[in-house]
């Protein structure tokens, strides 16, 4: 199984079971399959472009703060995207 001690992998398998996640849970699982499950092994993405990035769970820089509009809302789409995914 890719990436099985990297963080986000139980939060995916939760997503992908169609379990409720938490906030935090959901960028964690959105990190992991973004990063492929850290197949090249659990480094920071670098993408500093993504709404998600300072919430990556491998960023340096990561700092603990609340998330702005935005990107909730970033967040929340992506979410959409991949229930229809995932269930279509």
């Amino acid at each position: 199984m890719l990436g099985i001690r990297a963080v986000g992998q139980q939060e995916w398998s939760r997503y992908r079971e169609g379990k409720e996640l938490t906030m935090g849970q959901a960028v964690k699982a959105k990190c992991y399959d973004c990063s492929g499950g850290y197949v090249d092994g659990a480094v920071d993405c670098e993408m500093k472009n993504c709404d998600l990035y300072p919430f990556h769970a491998y960023n340096p820089n990561k700092k603990k703060r609340a998330m702005s509009d935005a990107q909730k809302v970033a967040l929340s789409n992506l979410h959409k995207v991949n229930k229809e995914v995932t269930s279509g």
